[in-house]
């Protein structure tokens, strides 16, 4: 689960200057296996969960290092960008989490499209 964890970290140091994270403070957690939310709800399959508290810009990603696992660099990158959409997206949530996941999703491969365009 080591390598897991650093496989995260790597890409988290990537994106999280690229994406001006830098007056936020998130915080990551490691799971080996699913986890209970800060709901109180099992995280099931996920291979993340992100909680924002937007107007102190705090939150956290909890990772599910099995999910991690069964991943390619190329989708875990996928979803390290699609989960600090999350932060940047959690105060908009009036319109529901489905709307959130979406826009979530379309940002990311946004960003991630741009990026492999410079490279």
């Amino acid at each position: 689960m080591k390598k897991q964890r650093r496989r995260v970290e790597r890409l988290w140091k990537a994106w999280h200057g690229r994406l001006g994270m830098y007056g936020w403070d998130i915080r990551r957690t490691y799971h080996e296996g699913d986890f209970i939310t800060q709901d109180g709800l099992p995280s099931g399959p996920a291979v993340a969960v992100t909680s924002v508290d937007w107007r102190y810009k705090h939150g956290s990603i909890a990772w599910n290092l099995v999910e991690v696992a069964k991943l390619d660099d190329e989708r875990l990158e996928y979803c390290v960008v699609h989960e600090i959409m999350h932060v940047w997206l959690h105060e908009m949530r009036t319109r529901g989490l489905d709307h959130e996941e979406r826009v979530a999703t379309e940002l990311a491969w946004a960003f991630l499209r741009t990026q492999l365009a410079a490279r």
